[in-house]
């Protein structure tokens, strides 16, 4: 899922006369419903009102309690939209996120790998394997990344919680058979880029959706990889970025591999998720796992005329 983004700058207090004048209005582009908090303001001059944008939020299906500021969270214009579009609904559920997030945050701390899969077992009815993903584990090692860099937490401690968590997704995914018939996918991350969490992630999602996985991850050299593409001929290929700083090795790779193939590319990852003037040459995707099959399906569809396979040319 997309990060939501200031537009413009946060409205002074003096701006806001009334919090009657603060709502959420929605915007439908190519089908999608997008909304923003907005503040309305009587224009003197044109004698007329005017909206002033206070904060972007994102897809509509995408809004949680959270991203609205908490100064605004309980103006009855914006409770009435959070209920009219079922979102109050999930704020309870919201709550048992966070609750969730900080039993498995602690047990990927301490190396708890047997109290990880419990937990997981315990809400996987409520939460499938995507969205365990998507809403806890995801976030999880965010907030570990970020305390280690602000050096709030040791390297040992993220090294640990890091190898817990591929035990943890290793575990789930050994769970699953792969599939020997299922489209074909080559995971991968570009060479030198050794964090290889979202492929391993990926890999339990798509296994778990019946497609055949190779993942190759983490870093080959580029020729490696486009050898293996030849000799695979999969489907789609899956490039993860974790480290701004491989993204030029990642835009390598991609042209090294549509250099000899027309496979479709999908690239994905914390570094592509921040990336702001950065342009790659495949399907950038940033959306949550559960559409991942979507994804897959589009690209084979929107696929080029293939070139043939040659490893000399």
């Amino acid at each position: 899922m997309a990060p939501c983004r200031i537009l413009s700058t946060i409205l002074n207090n003096d701006d806001i006369l009334s919090n009657s004048l603060v709502y959420i209005r929605s915007k439908k582009i190519k089908g999608i419903e997008y909304a923003y908090l907005v503040h309305s303001v009587w224009d003197e001059k044109l004698n007329t009102s005017r909206q002033k944008t206070i904060k972007y939020l994102g897809k509509v299906s995408h809004i949680s309690i959270d991203s609205i500021p908490k100064e605004f969270q309980d103006i009855p214009n914006v409770r009435t939209f959070l209920v009219n579009h079922n979102i109050e609904n999930k704020i309870n559920v919201q709550k048992e996120h966070t609750k969730i997030r900080k039993i498995f945050f602690n047990l990927l701390i301490d190396g708890n790998l047997e109290g990880a899969i419990d937990v997981y077992d315990t809400y996987s009815k409520s939460l499938h394997l995507s969205n365990f993903y998507d809403y806890i584990l995801k976030i999880v090692m965010y907030e570990i990344g970020d305390l280690w860099k602000n050096k709030k937490l040791e390297i040992a401690q993220e090294h640990v919680a890091s190898n817990t968590a591929n035990s943890f997704v290793k575990t789930l995914t050994e769970r699953t058979s792969a599939s020997q018939q299922g489209c074909k996918i080559v995971i991968c991350t570009p060479e030198g880029e050794w964090h290889n969490l979202g492929c391993n992630v990926l890999q339990s999602v798509l296994q778990n959706k019946g497609f055949k996985v190779f993942n190759i991850s983490p870093s080959l050299p580029h020729d490696s990889v486009v050898n293996y593409i030849l000799d695979v001929k999969p489907d789609a290929v899956f490039i993860s970025v974790t480290l701004a700083e491989n993204l030029s090795s990642c835009k390598r790779l991609i042209h090294k591999i549509e250099s000899k193939s027309s496979v479709p590319i999908a690239v994905g990852g914390l570094a592509v998720k921040e990336m702001k003037d950065q342009k790659l040459d495949a399907i950038v995707s940033t959306d949550d796992l559960d559409s991942v099959s979507s994804l897959v399906k589009t690209m084979m569809k929107n696929q080029k005329k293939p070139k043939p396979y040659n490893k000399k040319s």
